[in-house]
């Protein structure tokens, strides 16, 4: 045997590898999105205004926005949970007339 004939061989073997490695089975990792569920929003217990009253104009206001920024960051993950849905109803923004983007406040 020569050494071309050596050579000839040896890159049929390599061909012949590279098929066999490049053609066998690979595990992939496949993500499946998930529908998220939607919880029933909370019934939380309304505090009347006149209870309101006894407490300092800008305590009132720090519970009023508390009160707002908690309601936006629901909107929110109710939005993030929406997207991996299609079947989600509208909403509407929160009811006290304040938007949630920090470019509205």
């Amino acid at each position: 045997m020569t050494a071309s004939d050596a050579m000839g061989w040896t890159v049929v073997l390599i061909l012949t590898l590279m098929v066999c490695v490049g053609c066998a089975a690979q595990d992939r990792l496949v993500y499946v999105p998930v529908k998220l569920q939607l919880p029933p929003p909370p019934t939380l217990p309304t505090v009347p205004r006149a209870e309101l009253a006894c407490l300092a104009e800008d305590t009132a206001d720090q519970l009023f926005y508390r009160q707002q920024a908690l309601e936006c960051h629901r909107l929110e993950l109710r939005a993030v949970i929406c997207t991996t849905r299609d079947d989600c109803p509208e909403e509407p923004g929160p009811e006290w007339g304040h938007a949630c983007r920090e470019e509205d406040k």
